[in-house]
């Protein structure tokens, strides 16, 4: 090294002096973006699991009621009944229904759909590509 390449090293030195602190915020911006990934695949997956809880929890009252039906007793009028299996029917239809609608009312089942609403950005983030958005109904490019 002489005292003309002196300026010139200097300069180049001073210029990747910087690169291990932007290599240092691109590895925490990454790791951010991927807390953010986990974070969202957890939340859908606590989402599916409500939903299946949900299911299993309008079709427990039915398993009861064809449990009672399926007891061969001798004393059960029903059994005799033209319409019995009707009447067996629409009774696990409507019990369906009211649970159903009991938890809509609660605000349990159909929630996903407000939750976007509050943060639509990270969601239409997050969908796949081709998805109809369901905070606009605008489709991802």
């Amino acid at each position: 090294m002489n005292a003309e390449t002196n300026p010139y090293i200097d300069e180049v030195a001073s210029r990747f002096a910087c690169v291990p602190a932007a290599l240092d915020a691109f590895k925490e911006s990454l790791s951010a973006i991927f807390d953010l990934q986990l974070s969202l695949k957890s939340d859908h997956m606590n989402v599916i699991m409500k939903t299946v809880t949900l299911v299993s929890v309008m079709f427990l009252p039915m398993t009861f009621i064809v449990d009672v039906y399926g007891m061969n007793f001798t004393f059960m009028p029903e059994l005799k009944w033209r319409y019995g299996y009707l009447f067996a029917l629409l009774l696990m239809a409507a019990v369906a229904a009211l649970i159903v609608l009991y938890f809509k009312r609660n605000g349990w089942w159909g929630e996903i759909e407000r939750k976007i609403g509050v943060f639509p950005q990270i969601w239409a983030f997050a969908r796949p590509f081709g998805q109809v958005g369901a905070y606009d109904g605008s489709v991802n490019p």
